[in-house]
């Protein structure tokens, strides 16, 4: 009710406030049903989902926004729209939760969802479609096949100690939608069985695991929209992902793979790819193009053996993030004169022969470039993170 000033909304409010709770028993589930009323009182769906969502998160862990907007994005909880208005309107529900004592502000980068609060959004997913919520707990192994209700739709085991998916498990989880399973960085294997019947799945978060292989099964998700294996440094196989034509993110920072996915020409509807992968042999030049939906598209800009000799980004009409590299000097200039006009948010270019060492890194706006036979060359600029997944720098001009 912060900012409401009429003294008939609140009389009102105060009238639905007590039927709210006129019935109910027990301290605790009162204080939910409190809280609930101003949950209710956001009025916007999107926004409640997005306030739910927090609830995944451990208990008094602090969340990055821009990580939870990117989440939201995933979610489709924002809409659609050009990447920089799903950020803005993020940033925005974001600072009306913040406003309306739903979140914790921490600083400028960061919340915290207080543990009355957490409780309160698990409490309102108690009942199905439910959310299963063992994040940061230290759990070595995956709950029971008996809790894994056919009636949940999030399941978030982030941040734990489990060591493997056993081939005995293969929930039924059929309206399953997210399920996250990032930070278990004792993670060795998931049995090909595991995701057998989550047929609606559409978010798969297993970053900063130490699984080497991904199963097979996971193939046949058709409904994937996001499929995020960012850290995954042991990675170095993924099935084909032909099928997942309903794909719009596949991030695959810093795995071990040294070919792109097979099937990654079918994914016509990605918006997001994440290729900075050092031991990838190379840059699949002749796919990029025809993902013409690409909005972010990090490669890796370090490589010493991988060219972009031959693929033309401005061809990508929609792309407002991008990182990459360039080794002629007539591809760079080629490059930076297609962009000028364009709502590019935010890039990072170089320009230097493949010899060449460099160092780049968050908070460097000047990089020195050294290779033999050719003069230091300095690349200057300013830049801002995007997410605490994404390093992108935002480069104001390039001197060579």
């Amino acid at each position: 009710m912060k900012g409401i000033y009429d003294v008939a909304e609140w009389r009102n409010a105060l009238r639905e406030l007590r039927d709210h709770v006129r019935s109910v028993k027990g301290t605790d589930v009162e204080i939910y049903k409190r809280l609930k009323f101003s949950f209710d009182r956001l009025g916007d769906l999107k926004i409640q989902s997005c306030f739910l969502y927090c609830s995944l998160y451990p208990e008094n862990y602090i969340i990055s926004r821009e990580e939870l907007v990117e989440y939201w994005i995933d979610e489709e909880f924002l809409g659609t729209g050009s990447r920089q208005e799903l950020y803005d309107r993020g940033h925005t529900i974001l600072n009306r939760l913040e406003n309306n004592s739903l979140l914790e502000k921490v600083d400028r980068d960061n919340v915290k969802m207080h543990d009355v609060m957490r409780d309160t959004a698990l409490y309102i997913k108690s009942s199905g479609p439910r959310f299963m919520v063992k994040s940061g707990i230290g759990l070595k192994e995956l709950p029971s096949k008996q809790e894994w209700g056919e009636d949940l739709e999030k399941v978030s085991i982030m941040m734990n100690n489990v060591l493997e998916i056993p081939p005995n498990l293969s929930p039924k989880c059929e309206v399953l939608s997210t399920l996250l399973l990032q930070n278990n960085k004792s993670l060795q294997s998931i049995s090909e069985s595991f995701f057998q019947h989550m047929h609606s799945l559409s978010i798969l978060d297993i970053s900063y695991t130490n699984i080497e292989q991904l199963p097979n099964s996971v193939s046949k998700l058709e409904k994937l929209k996001a499929l995020v294996l960012h850290g995954c440094y042991n990675l170095r196989y993924v099935p084909s992902l032909e099928k997942l034509e309903a794909l719009r993110k596949l991030d695959l920072y810093h795995t071990a793979i040294e070919k792109e996915p097979e099937g990654l020409e079918m994914l016509s509807n990605l918006t997001y790819l994440n290729l900075c992968i050092q031991s990838l042999k190379k840059l699949p030049v002749a796919i990029l193009p025809r993902l013409f939906c690409l909005q972010c598209l990090v490669l890796y800009v370090k490589s010493s053996s991988v060219e972009m000799n031959g693929f033309d980004p401005a061809r990508l009409t929609k792309l407002e993030i991008f990182q990459g590299r360039f080794t002629e000097l007539i591809d760079f200039n080629a490059y930076t004169k297609s962009i000028q006009g364009q709502e590019l948010t935010s890039y990072l270019l170089v320009m230097a022969q493949l010899k060449a060492k460099f160092k780049v890194n968050e908070v460097t706006t000047k990089f020195k470039l050294k290779c033999d036979g050719v003069r230091d060359s300095i690349v200057s600029g300013t830049g801002k993170n995007h997410s605490s997944r994404q390093r992108y720098d935002r480069i104001k001009s390039i001197l060579c």
